[in-house]
């Protein structure tokens, strides 16, 4: 089947642009640049990479996403979307750092784009679609790393709702936006079954549309970034496509991936079948700050990554 095939088979349509965007976190953005990278050379279609601009605690210990008013040689492209580049640095709380997102630019050599989360799933949107303005983007991809973005909520090791739940929000607004799940489980949240079991829900609602692997290009361009990106969840589709099969260890001992062939896979999925089917998703719809969006996860009986941190937060005080 021909890329184009493709593409009209996942939106609809042949795009003549689309913005591959890292919805979980910072570090999803590897996975987004490598899926960018495909598209672009096996399609000819332009494309732009985004992402969440939240980090690890590990790198940000400031609870939450970081302000767009902590970034330093970021540019503005609305009122709730910047560009960050090779230079970008973060200043926040007296502490300097460099962004993963900025990482990624400096391997790939382009800027990448992130909305706002601080003003919840509304903010959000309008930060996507100001992006999406400015760059003439006809179709959005949300890519999550491990699965979370799919959970029911009722999961005992769902860590990180928040961040996902309103990017299924944001993005599902969309018409010409599509959903990837890739390497499944490897986040060490979700395991890899809990993570197929979601998917086989969305596939018996028509909701798969596509399974994509990972070329020897894909492979060395994910080995670049990990040079430079800070992430474990990215590392392991790189791990699994080199032959690593079994048990890892993440996030400083305290989560455990299964490793094998699988998580060199991608799933595409129509993001509305995949909204319909969450309950996480659907408690954020109409949030206009984040934490509004926290307190809704709250009352469906969720604690979320910006509780955790907060928590870590009251306990190095």
């Amino acid at each position: 089947m021909s890329c184009g095939r493709i593409l009209e088979d996942l939106f609809g349509f042949n795009p003549r642009s689309i913005i591959v965007y890292g919805a979980g976190g910072g570090g999803d953005a590897v996975s987004a640049a490598v899926l960018a990278k495909w598209i672009k050379e096996a399609c000819g279609v332009k494309t732009y990479i985004g992402g969440v601009p939240w980090e690890r605690y590990t790198i940000d210990p400031e609870p939450g996403p970081v302000p767009f008013n902590c970034f330093i040689n970021s540019r503005s492209i609305g009122d709730h979307s910047i560009s960050i580049g090779p230079s970008t640095k973060v200043l926040r709380a007296g502490r300097e750092f460099t962004p993963q997102l900025a990482r990624v630019s400096s391997v790939i050599g382009c800027e990448l784009y992130a909305a706002d989360l601080w003003s919840g799933v509304i903010g959000y949107f309008k930060g996507l679609s100001e992006i999406a303005e400015a760059l003439g983007v006809e179709a959005f991809i949300a890519i999550d790393v491990g699965g979370d973005i799919i959970a029911e909520g009722c999961e005992r090791n769902l860590w990180s709702p928040l961040a996902d739940s309103m990017s299924l929000a944001a993005f599902s607004k969309f018409n010409n936006s599509i959903l990837v799940v890739a390497s499944p489980g490897a986040d060490g949240e979700l395991s890899q079954e809990e993570v197929l079991e979601r998917i086989e829900v969305v596939a018996r609602n028509n909701g798969l549309l596509w399974i994509k692997g990972i070329s020897r290009s894909e492979a060395e361009l994910y080995e670049e970034l990990l040079k430079q990106v800070i992430t474990e969840a990215s590392r392991v589709p790189l791990m699994a496509y080199r032959g690593l099969f079994g048990e890892i260890l993440i996030r400083e001992g305290s989560r455990r991936v299964k490793v094998s062939i699988m998580q060199t896979l991608s799933f595409f999925m129509d993001i509305n079948v995949v909204y319909s089917l969450s309950r996480t998703a659907k408690a954020v719809e109409g949030s206009r700050t984040l934490t509004e969006a926290n307190e809704a996860l709250h009352k469906i009986g969720l604690r979320t990554e910006y509780d955790l941190e907060k928590l870590l937060k009251h306990q190095d005080l």
